[in-house]
């Protein structure tokens, strides 16, 4: 607190104390447990090959760059070796679908948030809900040495399910209607915003309708993001 932390000839902090609480409030108790599962990982398999990969990307408020830092900088001291940190950036990252959000800004908040790992030079930014970020992608590829884990495991999911339709339908309705029953309770924990009462129920719709289901609900919800562009 009160020091001036060089980042980048752009990037310059002075934390204050609100600054500094605030960052203990929100990341405190995470760093704690992501130091005791990294003792627990690396003392009960010490022969054991693996990495660490960091997220507190699941989260209601924006990870500030200085957060970031001090996130990283507390993991540093800690003795904690990650390959891969990812920070809860600005706008909104919904699963199977494109950005939400001022693109330009991202990439203003996107810089710094790189400048900080280029800072410490050990581990890349991982981008968590990554599937389908056209505009994302599009940024971070105009950026040098803007070294990313993308995460895209949805798009990997959304591919499987369609084989499944195509494949078992049986099995996928029980699939539908199973995370239909969930949804709820399961969306508390995620960035979406997709409504319920927009999917039937799995009786409703015959077999082919059901290979076409995802594919067309994200053209629909990509055209609906994207009006204004066509």
């Amino acid at each position: 607190m009160g020091k001036t932390i060089n980042i980048s000839k752009d990037l310059v902090f002075k934390p204050d104390e609100i600054q500094l609480k605030r960052a203990l409030v929100k990341y405190g108790n995470a760093l704690a447990h992501i130091k005791m599962m990294n003792d627990y990982l690396t003392k009960t398999y010490p022969k054991y090959e693996s990495e660490v990969e960091v997220s507190v990307d699941e989260t209601e408020s924006v990870t500030t760059p200085f957060e970031h830092y001090f996130i990283a900088n507390e993991l540093n001291r800690l003795g904690v070796k990650y390959v891969s940190l990812a920070p809860r950036f600005i706008g909104d990252f919904e699963k199977g679908i494109d950005y939400k959000g001022d693109i330009d800004l991202f990439k203003q908040e996107y810089i710094k948030h790189l400048a900080i790992t280029k800072y410490f030079g050990s581990y890349k930014i991982s981008l968590h809900s990554g599937s389908d970020k056209f505009a994302v992608y599009k940024v971070i590829g105009s950026l040098k040495d803007a070294y990313t884990h993308v995460k895209t495991a949805g798009t990997s999911y959304l591919e499987a399910l369609r084989v499944i339709a195509a494949r078992e339908p049986q099995l996928f309705r029980e699939i539908l209607d199973f995370a239909r029953g969930l949804y709820e309770t399961e969306k508390k924990s995620y960035h979406v915003s997709a409504k319920l009462e927009n999917v039937k129920s799995s009786s409703e719709y015959s077999d082919k309708e059901l290979v076409d289901y995802l594919i067309q609900m994200m053209r629909v919800r990509y055209f609906t993001l994207h009006s204004e562009k066509f």
